[in-house]
């Protein structure tokens, strides 16, 4: 009987120790993952760039806590927020996509002109997550006509690999990690378009929804 006991005691005390090293490792990787705290925001900037300068912390009306910075070469405010999954969301990239698009302006209306095409540009924002680096996502959206969509849509590649590298040679800070040309038809009736990067050419949204 004792030996039963002692075994089944063993038993317990093997799962027991599993588990605590299981939580205590999840608990370990969610600290990873968490870049920010009140303690190491404010040497964070020197992951990045020497030029961020940190402020301050605050509580969000979202219910994150909310890193405030300045750039001082660029000269505005941001912030990062602390996303309680650990992801944390860079607004910097915002006020950097409205520095590219004066930069990139009159470049790119005139590239534009002769195609008699629209453009607009975004930026998703930067997502820091871990200890990775920041990373950043921008588009820039070409509006054509429908006649130049119909007739030249599968010609235009080097025209939007010229915008693409238009704005890429402005990006100074060489903070772009992901930059897409999208296409789109003035005529909501066309409404599929298609996609650019160098790595992959032009994507025609509706051949690849034939294959």
């Amino acid at each position: 009987m004792s030996i039963q006991l002692n075994r089944k005691v063993s038993w317990i005390l093997l799962v027991v120790t599993v588990i605590f090293f299981a939580v205590v490792k999840l608990y370990n990787n969610y600290k990873d993952r968490t870049l920010l705290t009140e303690e190491n925001a404010k040497t964070i900037a020197s992951l990045f760039t020497d030029d961020w300068e940190y402020k301050c912390v605050k509580d969000g009306s979202d219910g994150n806590l909310h890193y405030c910075f300045r750039d001082t070469e660029l000269g505005f405010d941001f912030t990062i927020i602390n996303d309680r999954d650990g992801s944390d969301l860079c607004t910097w990239d915002y006020d950097y996509c409205d520095i590219l698009k004066e930069r990139c302006a009159a470049s790119l209306d005139e590239l534009c002109s002769p195609h008699q095409a629209e453009w607009e540009m975004e930026s998703r924002g930067g997502i820091i997550s871990g200890k990775d680096k920041k990373k950043s996502s921008y588009s820039v959206s070409l509006t054509l006509t429908e006649s130049t969509y119909a007739d030249e849509r599968r010609s235009l590649t080097d025209f939007y690999k010229n915008v693409w590298e238009t704005v890429k040679a402005q990006d100074k800070k060489n903070a772009i990690d992901e930059l897409i040309v999208y296409v789109r038809v003035k005529n909501e009736s066309i409404h599929e378009g298609g996609e650019y990067t160098p790595q992959r050419g032009y994507i025609d949204h509706e051949d690849a929804d034939d294959d």
